[in-house]
């Protein structure tokens, strides 16, 4: 049985499902298409939406990954028994393509790039580093603040977590200058 993630493969470019010819050509502004399961949840009022929309459903995508980060580092170091560092860059990497899906299909409403595999890269060099400044505050924490690993990784989450907010909607989810006017207006993710 094929999974449903995978059925439209021939159709995703870089993990962004492409909608028109026009997409991959790089034509146009790529559409906003939220996950139906998402677009379920109740909407935010209208003044909330507007400032604080996407910083709220990047921290409902960050918990989502968050859980799939920390499962795997709990899972990789206690089950398979690798050192805390080797499995925090395992669940590191999981997360950054669960909070890609959701980044690009529900949080964030605009994308200043075409390219998907551009997009990609960035996003991950954005994660790359979210991963080092993880890293640096584990093993601080942990090995010379005395925290056990897993407390280490609760008070990191908080700082990578600000730092990758704003870079990737600094670089990847505004509005470009080439935006038509229409879309400069802001629309609202459905």
């Amino acid at each position: 049985m094929i999974p449903r993630c995978c059925r439209d493969l021939p159709r995703r470019i870089g993990g962004v499902r492409v909608s028109s010819l026009n997409e991959i050509a790089g034509n146009t502004q790529p559409r906003h298409q939220s996950l139906k399961t998402l677009a379920k949840l109740p909407a935010l009022p209208a003044g909330i939406e507007r400032r604080f929309g996407e910083f709220i459903r990047y921290g409902f995508a960050s918990a989502v990954a968050l859980g799939v980060d920390f499962g795997a580092l709990i899972f990789c170091t206690d089950v398979l028994g690798l050192h805390y560092l080797a499995s925090a860059a395992i669940g590191f990497s999981l997360g950054i393509l669960v909070i890609y899906v959701l980044s690009t299909r529900w949080v964030f409403a605009h994308r200043r790039l075409d390219n998907a595999a551009t997009e990609w890269t960035i996003f991950v060099a954005i994660g790359v580093a979210g991963l080092v400044l993880n890293q640096i505050n584990m093993a601080g924490l942990t090995e010379w603040g005395g925290l056990p690993y897993q407390l280490s990784k609760i008070v990191s989450t908080g700082v990578v977590f600000c730092f990758n907010f704003a870079a990737r909607k600094a670089l990847l989810f505004t509005l470009s200058s080439r935006a038509e006017p229409a879309a400069r207006k802001g629309t609202i993710p459905s």
